[in-house]
């Protein structure tokens, strides 16, 4: 009687776990993310995956956005977010985010007085430019070069993060995303709206011809959440 129901158990547990597996994934999720999400969206997102995953492993690296693309087209990672300069064959990728670039200022700067900044006013001032493949940087040097603007280049950096952190020390200013800056000008650092308006613009890759499962549909849910979370509260803030 006994062994007839521990036998009778074992293939309702692994049915049990198969469905799960089925539907949830292998019990672990890999994002590749680009740093600027590492101290804004992410922990707002995980925290909420957790919640509902709470045995799930997730592991959450930052990397430059080309590499968290080569990560998703290899098939090592399930979910990354990238800048939308990198090329998208051979990969699932869809538009997840979009952000005014504001110019951040050290505390004390000549121009901290100013409501709106415009190119004439970064002539020849010292700066630290984010790398010459980003997107948001090739829309402000053609802003630039049309009206015969100057930029002291002093330091580049792919990162947005990196360029507050520089800016703040007083190495010159710099385009930065207002989600990532937040942090930062608790610390001092000053933003202030640049005119003509340029963005930055994000990705949500995947790799190809994979199934979503349940535990990755989920995942995206809950960046989808942080996402309006600090887009509503952005809109806040203007008002």
């Amino acid at each position: 009687m006994i062994l007839s129901q521990v036998t009778g158990t074992k293939p309702l547990q692994v049915q049990a776990g198969a469905a799960r597996i089925r539907d949830f994934g292998a019990g672990d999720i890999k994002i590749a993310s680009l740093s600027a999400f590492s101290a804004s969206l992410a922990p707002v997102a995980l925290k909420r995956f957790q919640k509902k995953h709470p045995n799930v492993a997730v592991t959450f690296q930052p990397h430059s956005s080309s590499v968290v693309r080569d990560l998703i087209a290899s098939g090592q990672f399930d979910i990354g977010f990238a800048a939308d300069e990198i090329d998208v064959s051979g990969i699932d990728a869809r538009d997840f985010a979009e952000f005014t670039a504001m110019i951040a200022l050290p505390p004390g700067h000549a121009l901290c007085d100013r409501k709106v900044l415009r190119p004439r006013d970064l002539h020849e001032i010292p700066f630290v430019a984010l790398s010459a493949e980003d997107t948001t940087r090739r829309e402000a040097d053609a802003i630039f070069a049309e009206e015969g603007v100057v930029i002291k280049t002093i330091i580049e950096t792919p990162y947005s993060l990196t360029v507050c952190a520089f800016v703040l020390a007083g190495l010159g200013c710099g385009f930065v995303d207002p989600i990532t800056a937040a942090g930062f000008v608790e610390r001092g650092l000053v933003l202030k709206p640049f005119r003509p308006a340029i963005r930055f613009r994000t990705l949500m890759i995947f790799p190809p011809d994979r199934q979503k499962s349940r535990l990755i549909q989920d995942c995206v849910e809950c960046f989808e959440y942080a996402r309006e979370g600090v887009l509503g509260r952005k809109a806040a803030l203007k008002g």
